[in-house]
């Protein structure tokens, strides 16, 4: 199951990504959001950073946006 919650937030970030890079808007399905912030909450800081880390360390987020907080949470700059 951990490894279906990994996937989820492969693609809420990296859907982000992508659209980011073309200059669209992305907006996180309502119904994704508080499962994916779950999970992306459970990812441990150990590591966090280090050479080849999955993520990096967490960052401050805009509290009323969900994709904001689940991006921030492993580690994006959402703004």
């Amino acid at each position: 199951m951990q490894a279906v919650g990994f996937h989820l937030i492969d693609h809420v970030v990296h859907g982000w990504d992508v659209a980011r890079s073309l200059g669209l808007d992305h907006r996180l399905a309502p119904e994704l959001a508080e499962p994916a912030l779950r999970i992306a909450l459970s990812v441990l800081d150990a590591g966090r950073g280090e050479p080849g880390a999955p993520f990096a360390p967490a960052v401050p987020a805009n509290e009323d946006d969900p994709l904001h907080r689940n991006l921030a949470a492993v580690g994006r700059a959402p703004g």
